[in-house]
């Protein structure tokens, strides 16, 4: 069985890729909210995209919490002290990590 994704929010992802660097991923600010325990983002500037009224707000991924303190070696939070118990956030937090895994060098 197959399933086709559609809607303002399929449109959204496209077009802030196209916003991207090479390699990147860029997220509007309510996937930030969702993932912010789990994925470290930092705020760009808000850009302009092709069938919204505003500017949307973007935030560019840094970084998981458990791969960046492996690999700084630091005290940064770890996403599995904060448990997933959201199904919609498990599952961004899911397609984040086979992105960041086939997308971004590391």
């Amino acid at each position: 069985m197959d399933y086709t994704i559609i809607g303002s929010e399929v449109n959204l992802a496209e077009r802030l890729q196209s916003h991207a660097e090479l390699g990147g991923i860029l997220v509007a600010h309510e996937t930030s909210s969702l993932i912010k325990d789990t994925i470290l983002t930092e705020e760009e500037e808000p850009v302009s995209v092709k069938g919204f009224a505003h500017p949307v707000r973007v935030y560019r991924v840094i970084g998981i919490y458990d791969e960046l303190e492996r690999t700084a070696g630091s005290s940064a939070r770890s996403a599995t002290a904060f448990g997933c118990s959201s199904t919609s956030l498990k599952a961004t937090r899911l397609g984040l990590l086979r992105l960041w895994k086939r997308y971004l060098p590391g």
